[in-house]
């Protein structure tokens, strides 16, 4: 019993010895082994980091008459191929999202190998972009130029999305994108408070949403997704390009005394100034396409040039070529800033253009030659320009600023429309009292309206901070 069980032991550690590999350092792990058969060569594909196994990598093998073999590995990383010549052979291995390996082997007997790919692409870690909130008593957003460029915006509606509470949703810009701060349900409600009450501030110019009167009660001014009008109901954001912006802040809680009479939050925009690299942006998705281009350029020591000009071309269905909507925008922005005497000074002045078009028409195969239109262009022309002094050594006067800004609109709404009657209808002709003759209107013919509107808006404003002690106690003054 004794030898029976010495021999077994013998026989065991001899066939552990037979199949234990050899390790050597780097990035192969080999093993050979002592057989009189042809040899084999045995592969593991793993990653170089985590040591996990990769699967199904792609293996070839070519010996130096050129002739080559090739295989995957399995779900082991396993890859085995049997009857081998001696010899030496190039062995390439190729994985997806990895390296590609390339290694000389001499195969003499069986062979096992480890090859560690190294991956292609480094793991980041995850990153939140969203606004930062103020530490101010006011409830205040902060958005920042590194958010908007992950977001790559069209309008300035989908900058809202970062904001506490803002939803994220495909950009819709056949109706117009109104803003919604402080209020609850559709602007259109009895409760609805965005009319006035949202002020856009841009470089300190409010955008005037006072004489937007382009609506005709009984037209339809409507699109597939919903209304076009938006009268009484603030700023559309779908003018406003955001490429040439560097900063946001929107005052939720209520704002300064300064801006006036305010029910619904403030939005303060300012934009890009100083020298930039040439910036541009192209972006296309179903829905539509956006180019811009903007540069800031040295004039002098003390004054710099901003450009900037984008255009959008974007469709409410991509399968609809007869419902679009259209901005261009331009901007000229010049800055000088001069230190001297304990006083800074700042002057900007810039002028912008800014138009959207927004058409719609029907399939004239489709309504019998009856083709409807719907056309609404908005053109913008704006100047702006304010003188800022920062005193650092007068105890008493700190700053002293003066903005003005003069804007010129020429709104206008042109629409074709089918109309269909189903009783007798008179066209009044008189605006007196009495018995006039009328005429009746057909009951089928195409009818024609013209909404032209020309608003011109004037801005003044000067501020100034006043700081002075009376009695230990520091006192500040607006």
């Amino acid at each position: 019993m004794r030898k029976l069980f010495l021999i077994s032991f013998y026989i065991w550690v001899l066939a552990g010895y037979a199949g234990m590999p050899l390790r050597a350092e780097g990035d192969i792990e080999t093993g050979t082994t002592n057989r009189t058969s042809d040899p084999y060569l045995k592969l593991q594909i793993l990653d170089a980091q985590n040591k996990e196994v990769l699967p199904y990598a792609t293996v070839r093998i070519q010996n130096g008459s050129g002739q080559i073999a090739g295989s995957t590995s399995d779900e082991e990383g396993i890859v085995l191929f049997h009857k081998m010549k001696e010899g030496t052979y190039e062995l390439m291995v190729s994985f997806v999202g990895y390296h590609s390996y390339r290694q000389s082997i001499s195969l003499s007997k069986d062979l096992f190998l480890q090859v560690k790919l190294e991956p292609t692409v480094s793991s980041l870690q995850e990153v939140i972009i969203t606004a930062s909130e103020s530490t101010e008593g006011s409830t205040t957003s902060k958005i920042n130029r590194d958010a908007m460029k992950h977001l790559q915006p069209s309008s300035f509606a989908d900058l809202l999305e970062l904001i506490p509470g803002g939803s994220s949703k495909d950009p819709v810009l056949n109706t117009p994108n109104l803003v919604k701060l402080r209020e609850a349900g559709s602007a259109t409600e009895k409760y609805g408070i965005s009319s006035m009450g949202t002020a856009f501030l841009v470089d300190g110019v409010p955008l005037s949403g006072d004489a937007n009167l382009q609506y005709v009660a009984g037209g339809s001014s409507s699109s597939s997704s919903g209304t076009r009008d938006f009268t009484s109901r603030g700023v559309d954001m779908r003018s406003i390009p955001t490429d040439n912006i560097e900063s946001i802040e929107v005052i939720r809680g209520i704002p300064s005394a300064e801006y006036g009479n305010l029910t619904s939050g403030i939005i303060k925009i300012e934009r890009k100034e100083g020298v930039t690299d040439l910036n541009g942006r192209f972006k296309a998705d179903l829905y539509g396409k956006l180019f811009s281009i903007g540069k800031g350029l040295r004039l002098n020591e003390t004054s710099t040039l901003n450009i900037h000009a984008d255009y959008l071309d974007s469709k409410a269905d991509p399968r609809n070529n007869l419902e679009n909507y259209k901005r261009i925008t331009a901007s000229i922005r010049f800055t000088d800033r001069q230190e001297k005497e304990g006083c800074r000074q700042t002057f900007r002045t810039s002028f912008d253009y800014s138009g959207s078009i927004d058409n719609e028409k029907t399939d004239p195969d489709i309504t019998y030659d009856r083709e409807e239109k719907y056309r609404s262009t908005y053109n913008r022309f704006a100047w702006n320009g304010s003188m800022k002094w920062d005193h650092f050594t007068n105890p008493f006067l700190q700053l002293l600023e003066a903005n003005a800004a003069v804007s010129y609109q020429h709104d206008k709404i042109e629409e074709t429309k089918y109309v269909s009657l189903n009783r007798l209808t008179a066209v009044p002709v008189a605006n007196e009292e009495g018995e006039w003759d009328a005429n009746f209107l057909p009951y089928q013919y195409m009818a024609d309206y013209l909404v032209d509107g020309k608003p011109l808006s004037l801005f003044l404003k000067t501020k100034g901070f006043f700081r002075w002690s009376l009695w230990n106690t520091g006192h500040l003054f607006k």
